[in-house]
């Protein structure tokens, strides 16, 4: 083989099989994907990664090798034969596809507390939870698939300190709650989330959305965000107004109390508010007694006595 004929080979196989080689895909959560696409839509791509299909909504993407990740119906056309979905199949299910949503939901709750799970296994499970609502649309279950998957996504972004992560998963969950701002998780949701992740005594953080309005819950959000990142006003502007809102009667045991007091009263102490911190104390001692969050409460009132 001559040179010339050497150099040309290379470029002809690019023209030739466009396909065999890799794309990039950007979300706009920031992560980068490397993969074979092998199915555009004017809704999602299709990835083959590593031998594994994975869907991704164009509202999700910032861009494909470079390109921002806008189609028309006219430019694209499958690569491959569509998997016959579950939606197709089950089209007459009069439960609102409530199985589905169960098994999808129980899958990625179990996932994200194993201590060795990986972020592809998770990325895997928790698309199939968001895909729920776009492949069901009319299920009453729609809804609570893509807040709860964003609700998730965001409270542990807030956990490990990513601000990016989550004010990308606060920013969807906002146009989710402009859409539904009267709606809450159903009773079903919650009560699967409880089983799946331990019961009552496990951590509390699907109460607020069930025990609140979306609308009410965004103030919870913004919150725990700017009391976790050092944004103490809007901590204490957001976190007052929704401890106002408060049932007590549906807060026996204190615990989703202890989720909206206890940022409150750290943004007071970190203002170096006393004041406000020894009322927030008083008043949540006064609204849920025996409970955890008026035993350490009380703790502070005895430590700073006198000041």
């Amino acid at each position: 083989m001559n040179k010339k004929t050497g150099f040309i080979l290379p470029l002809l196989l690019l023209f030739i099989f466009p396909s065999v080689f890799a794309e990039t895909i950007v979300l706009k959560s920031g992560k980068t994907i490397e993969g074979k696409i092998l199915e555009k839509t004017d809704k999602y791509i299709k990835v083959d990664t590593e031998g594994i299909a994975i869907t991704y909504y164009l509202d999700d993407i910032a861009s494909i090798d470079g390109n921002s990740a806008m189609f028309s119906s006219k430019q694209v056309a499958p690569i491959q034969n569509k998997v016959v979905t579950e939606k197709q199949n089950q089209d007459n299910d009069v439960t609102d596809h409530q199985d589905i949503f169960k098994k999808r939901l129980s899958d990625f709750l179990a996932l994200s507390q194993k201590p060795d799970f990986t972020d592809k296994e998770l990325d895997i499970t928790g698309n199939k939870l968001l895909q729920f609502s776009k492949e069901y649309p009319n299920s009453k279950f729609a809804v609570d698939a893509e807040y709860l998957y964003r609700y998730l996504g965001f409270v542990g972004a807030v956990s490990i300190g990513d601000k990016d992560r989550a004010s990308m998963h606060l920013g969807e969950l906002e146009k989710i709650i402009n859409l539904h701002p009267n709606d809450s998780l159903t009773e079903f949701t919650y009560k699967n989330f409880k089983t799946v992740s331990g019961g009552d005594e496990s951590s509390g953080i699907p109460d607020i959305p069930y025990k609140f309005s979306y609308k009410d819950s965004l103030l919870f959000l913004r919150g725990v965000m700017g009391a976790k990142f050092n944004d103490y006003q809007t901590a204490i502007d957001n976190l007052s107004l929704l401890k106002d809102k408060m049932d007590i009667n549906k807060d026996n045991t204190g615990k989703i109390a202890y989720e909206i007091y206890m940022p409150l009263f750290i943004s007071y102490q970190a203002t170096n508010r006393l004041d406000k911190c020894n009322e927030v104390a008083k008043e949540a001692i006064a609204k849920f007694p025996n409970t955890n969050l008026a035993q350490t409460m009380q703790e502070f009132l005895d430590e700073n006595k006198g000041k």
